[in-house]
């Protein structure tokens, strides 16, 4: 391959994430701006926590749902459960044992599939705001509370944590530019395992099961509704310590996040910029990390003299061949996980419905 040829695809390449860059700058921006807003009293809030074959740690989410919980008037939990072992055992007999018979229930031999689960609980909850939370995940007192306060702004309909337990500098990029993203109004990747929605602004329509990412969906709707999907750092979770981060865990997000935005990016009805960040997030995941590798591999070869001539000068450069290797790195564990989601999806393997794995504290 010539170095033009090289040239013109590396920078065709990143160019969408030039544009991209500047757009999460306009977002940092907008976050300083000092601005008043109005705020109304929530009424009432439901808490939804679907589960699969948790028996290891459904009681340690129930403790921890139960002592963030006391800081609303109204509230009721609701856990959709489509396990085969004592998920729903455990948590029937905690909810006896705590004396919360009142507003907690469980609700058994739910189809499988989280999706399925958020779906339902869309039809079913009655409540103004529905809390979605994973059954193994941790919230404070003070994120619950900050995830209420920001939804209760007038012009907010959704709202998400991040995750605490995973400070990593992709990590750290990823939540930077998801923060940046909902301060233009532009959210198309959400954080299911603590977010909370407006129910006035879901509807059945909201999800589509067979896509999974039911999360970022329901903020992509909440937004084409005409409300703010807003990513809060003040507000974190954690994973417990029992859950296993295994690859096909990531694959799987993996899989149904390059499926939603594929679909948004296409989808008519939302706005021109939801359907231009869509684009620029899977050219992010997809696209770029390719071009990053071209890039080092380019440079390396022009530093140590695989590649002559004086068209090559301007990238005999040591610090760019660096700068591109340690972008690469940077990205390419995520990278992984991408490519492997879409090779499955291509020779049509399905992970939309997954088995956690947990470690027993026995």
């Amino acid at each position: 391959m010539s170095f033009g040829v090289a040239a013109i695809i590396i920078l065709a390449a990143l160019l969408p994430n030039a544009l991209h860059f500047i757009l999460i700058l306009l977002g940092t921006a907008s976050g300083y701006r000092k601005r008043k807003f109005v705020f109304s009293e929530i009424e009432s809030v439901a808490v939804v926590i679907p589960t699969r074959d948790e028996e290891v740690l459904i009681r340690k989410k129930l403790e921890n749902i139960k002592e963030i919980s006391a800081v609303v008037d109204s509230v009721s939990v609701t856990i959709y459960d489509c396990s085969e072992d004592k998920t729903a055992e455990i948590a029937i007999q905690f909810i006896k044992e705590e004396g919360l018979t009142d507003n907690w229930k469980v609700i058994e031999n739910c189809e499988i599939g989280k999706s399925n689960s958020v779906r339902r609980a869309i039809g079913e909850v009655d409540s103004e705001v529905m809390i979605l939370t994973d059954a193994d995940s941790i919230v404070d007192e003070h994120s619950f509370r900050d995830l209420l306060k920001t939804l209760s702004r007038v012009d907010v309909t959704a709202v998400c944590g991040i995750d605490s337990g995973d400070m990593s500098i992709y990590r750290r990029i990823s939540n930077w530019i998801r923060i940046s993203e909902s301060n233009v109004g532009a959210t198309v990747v959400f954080e299911g395992s603590l977010c909370g929605f407006k129910m006035s602004h879901l509807d059945l329509d909201s999800i589509d099961v067979r896509r999974n990412a039911d999360d970022s969906q329901l903020a992509v709707s909440s937004q084409r509704n005409g409300g703010k999907s807003l990513f809060v750092k003040e507000c974190t979770f954690k994973d417990m310590e029992e859950v296993v981060n295994s690859r096909e865990r990531k694959v799987r997000r993996a899989q149904g996040l390059v499926r939603h935005l594929m679909k948004e990016m296409m989808d008519s009805n939302n706005s021109i910029l939801i359907r231009l960040v869509a684009t620029f997030n899977l050219h992010l995941y997809a696209i770029m990390p390719i071009a990053l590798l071209l890039a080092f591999v380019t440079t390396t070869g022009v530093v140590y003299g695989f590649f002559d001539g004086p068209h090559f000068q301007g990238l005999n450069s040591k610090y760019l061949m660096v700068i591109a290797g340690s972008l690469f790195l940077i990205v390419a564990n995520g990278a992984l996980s991408v490519y492997s989601a879409m090779l499955k999806m291509i020779v049509g393997r399905d992970l939309s419905i997954w088995r956690p794995m947990r470690e027993s504290s026995d």
